[in-house]
């Protein structure tokens, strides 16, 4: 962790708050009442459509019957196919024995539970509190961010895409040298995008690391292969290949690359993916480049969120809940601008708070509020939509372009002796 110059009586003040028993009282009462409406509506338990995706798929398995044979019925007139690896299929069992609110609720409760720890480890690390001031600043924040559109709609679908975030995180930044790689390769083989955090590893040159990413991936879906041999080959062989069968390309929620040029009526389903490819590669140098600089400054949960948005950039479609590394992102920032004065995340501050104020605004809604969306519409945006519309990718261009530049300026004045490796 880096270390910095003394710091003003005001700052180290802040590392150090105190919270009182009832202080602490009120912090969980205001935590529980923010998630009760993830739970419940005036008419009950919310309705988790993804949660019974995955209890379909579930009992699919324990049936005996084929995963990848078509859309299932859901719910009402709702048929969805099961898109993700065998392997989820297997680990999602659980879901299907128990009863479906009390499924809905353990979900509930360990996405915010996951939030909770990511943030407070972030806290942690990047502002340099004391682990029991983090904690309970990110009880505050847990209970905030879980309202961003991105958090927000994982709960209200019953996604696993904070579970997976959680999985990655605790990879790379917390669990033991010798053993990193294994959690990455076994998110890798649940639901693929994780993959990306290869990068990770590999710009910190963690080939060990790699090795067993590479390992956890093919164990986990050998495993899947043992229990599901013919679900298995239809999944590698062919439902993999069919990216439509995830959702329209030009469909407003789809906040990636490739959303944006179909949108913007650049790409078409029998034109050529030259152009994509070519600015997927151009956001891959960018952010490795990003990616180096910041572990040069000692900025590792920055750089960690930024890897992850190569995912969400690259992948043919990325709906608004796969974006649950962004208020990570947003709290890392923050944490430098505020409380980390030397670093090049911090200066100028108004510049960091302001991309803050920029990004919070951005992710604080569903990117379909303002705008007219499904049946195409999307095609026929004018200057005014395409802004809101597109809130995840403008933002997202608008820090990746102010890292480069200021990371790219950046000379560091501080004496080598003052500087130590990253966690």
């Amino acid at each position: 962790m880096q270390t910095t110059e003394a710091a003003s009586p005001r700052l180290e003040n802040f590392r150090h708050l105190k919270f009182s028993l009832p202080v602490k009282i009120a912090l969980s009462v205001l935590l529980v009442l923010s998630v009760l409406p993830k739970i419940f509506n005036s008419r009950g338990f919310h309705y988790n459509l993804d949660l019974d995706v995955y209890r379909v798929g579930a009992q699919r398995v324990l049936d005996g019957q084929e995963l990848y044979s078509g859309h299932f019925h859901i719910i009402g007139d709702t048929y969805l196919p099961f898109t993700y690896p065998p392997i989820s299929a297997v680990l999602f069992t659980p879901l299907a024995v128990m009863p479906y609110h009390l499924a809905a609720v353990l979900l509930v409760c360990a996405t915010v539970a996951v939030t909770w720890w990511v943030l407070a480890h972030t806290v942690h690390s990047a502002a340099h509190l004391d682990r029991s001031s983090a904690g309970w600043v990110s009880v505050v924040l847990t209970a905030v961010l879980i309202h961003l559109s991105p958090i927000h709609t994982t709960l209200a679908y019953g996604q696993i895409n904070v579970l997976l975030m959680g999985m990655v995180f605790a990879d790379a930044l917390v669990v033991p040298r010798r053993y990193r790689g294994l959690l990455t390769g076994a998110a890798v083989a649940i639901k693929l995008t994780p993959a990306v955090f290869g990068l990770w590893f590999l710009l910190r040159k963690d080939w060990g690391s790699i090795l067993r990413m590479g390992a956890g991936t093919v164990g986990t879906t050998a495993l899947a292969w043992l229990i599901l041999p013919r679900d298995s080959l239809e999944y590698w062989t062919h439902t993999l290949r069919e990216t439509g069968r995830i959702g329209n390309h030009e469909y407003a929620l789809n906040q990636s690359i490739n959303g944006l040029l179909y949108r913007f009526g650049l790409r078409t389903d029998d034109s050529s993916s030259l152009l994509w490819v070519l600015l997927v590669c151009v956001s891959l140098a960018v952010i490795a480049f990003i990616m180096i600089k910041l572990m040069q400054v000692q900025a590792p949960i920055v750089a960690l969120c930024v890897n992850s948005l190569f995912a969400l950039l690259a992948s043919p479609v990325s709906w608004n809940h796969h974006w649950s590394w962004a208020p990570v992102l947003l709290v890392a920032l923050a944490c430098y601008a505020i409380a980390n004065p030397t670093s090049p995340l911090a200066s100028p501050r108004w510049l960091w708070v302001s991309l803050v104020v920029l990004g919070f605004a951005a992710f604080a809604f569903e990117p379909t509020a303002f705008v007219p969306f499904q049946e195409q519409r999307e095609l026929e945006w004018n200057a005014w939509q395409a802004l809101l519309g597109n809130s995840y990718l403008w933002w997202t261009i608008l820090a990746l372009l102010v890292m480069a530049i200021r990371l790219a300026t950046y000379r560091n004045k501080a004496p080598a002796s003052e500087a130590s490796t990253a966690a």
